[in-house]
């Protein structure tokens, strides 16, 4: 079944079932193709456009339905909201992470304050390496490229590791927490509560 305007076929429903818009073979249940910069609006006469991830008659206890919402907690946000069980609607406010205006990422929170704001009880965020180096970090980098890192140890192969502030470049010998809880600079083996490895210049002592 076609549907055209000007002799030109503008929507399609195959015989799937599938409807094309932009496409006379759509592959899913609507397929839409637009040119560049040009693709599906979703509108509200009133104040947050919703966009609903659902599926009736989830049969397992963990599954949930999704929603992406704009306006929902704050104007000028766009949220994203789960239901609270497998059958249940998503909330319209509470949203699990939402991007707001000035292009902050929050979750957890509904107001986040810097481009990255995680709020959560106890452990908030976890980095994983998939690199068999068995070694993981955070760089640090000014837009002039200066860099630093926080990163645990790359060698060895213990579950718990050292964790190490050094330079991007040198990371060998800088300041290292032993999972001793022993502190190290310029090694990293303290073998003391504080071992340093290197002329030392104190002053006020």
């Amino acid at each position: 079944l076609a549907f055209q305007s000007g002799g030109t076929t503008q929507m399609v429903m195959n015989t799937s079932g599938n409807v094309g818009i932009g496409t006379t073979g759509p592959s899913e249940p609507l397929h839409v193709v637009g040119a560049d910069s040009h693709g599906i609006r979703i509108s509200s006469t009133v104040n947050s456009p919703i966009l609903d991830f659902w599926q009736t008659g989830l049969s397992s206890a963990d599954s949930r339905n999704w929603r992406i919402e704009t306006n929902g907690d704050n104007f000028g946000d766009i949220g994203f909201y789960v239901s609270t069980a497998n059958n249940n609607a998503p909330p319209v406010t509470g949203a699990k992470m939402v991007i707001n205006k000035s292009g902050n990422v929050g979750i957890g929170t509904t107001g986040p304050g810097a481009p990255l704001d995680v709020v959560g009880s106890g452990l908030s965020v976890r980095l994983r390496s998939s690199s068999t180096a068995n070694w993981n970090g955070m760089d640090f980098i000014t837009t002039t490229g200066a860099a630093n890192q926080i990163y645990n140890n790359y060698s060895g192969s213990a579950t718990e590791q050292a964790l190490i502030l050094g330079t991007y470049t040198n990371r060998a010998n800088q300041l290292v927490l032993a999972t001793t809880g022993n502190v190290g600079i310029g090694t990293t083996t303290p073998g003391r509560t504080l071992t340093v490895v290197g002329d030392v210049r104190a002053t006020g002592i």
